[in-house]
């Protein structure tokens, strides 16, 4: 009778132990999932985002003929190349309309302040497009260049975002 107590006393006691464990452990999980993200972190998720939008973007089709790509498009401006894009006149009048559109289903939505710029020394009218953007809060930024071989220059793309 006593070893039976004694087992029942030692299960308990086993019992408390893991039930403190459980408890410390939801602890240490809830502070640690409530966490606000470090600087570091913000940071680095921000210029992710800016680079992969910008990616996305480029790598993305158009409705012009051929469904060329928006790079393969801005090449096309860039050099005054005659293609056909719907409901516009020329592929550069299609760009500036297609990016604003897509800027304001994307990050304007998201509320986040952006400051995109493509030039070229080719182009007809510089594409400059900002929302709401904060020059001292910038938070990641993207530049990115698409070749115009053989020609010398490029077209330069720079895609800022704020906090």
């Amino acid at each position: 009778m006593r070893n039976k107590k004694k087992a029942q006393v030692e299960i308990v006691g086993l019992l408390i132990i893991v039930i403190l464990v459980v408890i410390v452990v939801s602890l240490v999980m809830k502070f640690k999932v409530s966490e606000k993200p470090r600087q570091i972190q913000k940071d680095y998720m921000h210029d992710q985002m800016s680079t992969s939008f910008l990616l996305t973007l480029l790598r993305s089709n158009t409705q012009c003929s051929g469904e060329i790509t928006f790079e393969e498009a801005f090449q096309n401006c860039a050099n005054h190349q005659s293609i056909s894009c719907p409901d516009h006149s020329d592929v550069c009048d299609y760009l500036n309309e297609s990016i604003k559109g897509i800027l304001n289903q994307t990050l304007n939505v998201w509320e986040i302040g952006y400051k995109f710029m493509i030039g070229h020394h080719n182009f007809d009218y510089p594409f400059n497009f900002e929302n709401s953007f904060d020059p001292n809060l910038v938070a990641g930024t993207s530049p990115y260049q698409i070749s115009m071989w053989p020609q010398p220059s490029s077209i330069i793309m720079n895609l800022s975002i704020s906090r």
